[in-house]
């Protein structure tokens, strides 16, 4: 579900927090997730991308931070997209909560 973005096209060009494109990767489901280094606010940037639901911006100090959270989001954003194969019809109360409390895991940092 993941692969590289662009076939590594953006690598190295600028990124959207006016850093260098590190790593790059999609989700087929309609995601993104970018590590920039040296852009206009911190070191390391790691800019999230769940189309049409919700884009964030996580700043860090080391490339190693950025990676493993990187990581870590995509685990998320995995279990995001797992909640949006439920059926429309079929959401409750608990989905909603479930729902939200993984998009605000995501955002909060």
């Amino acid at each position: 579900m993941w692969y590289i973005f662009d076939n590594s096209n953006s690598i190295g060009k600028k990124g959207s927090e006016g850093g260098i494109i590190l790593s790059d990767f999609k989700n087929s489901n309609g995601a993104r997730i970018t590590i920039e280094q040296d852009g206009n606010i911190a070191p390391f940037s790691v800019t999230i991308g769940i189309y049409n639901l919700m884009f964030h911006t996580y700043f860090c100090s080391s490339q190693e931070e950025a990676i493993s959270f990187r990581e870590e989001t995509i685990e998320k954003i995995d279990d995001i997209f797992k909640l949006l194969e439920v059926d429309k019809k079929n959401r409750n109360e608990d989905w909603e909560i479930n729902f939200h409390n993984k998009i605000e895991e995501i955002s909060k940092n």
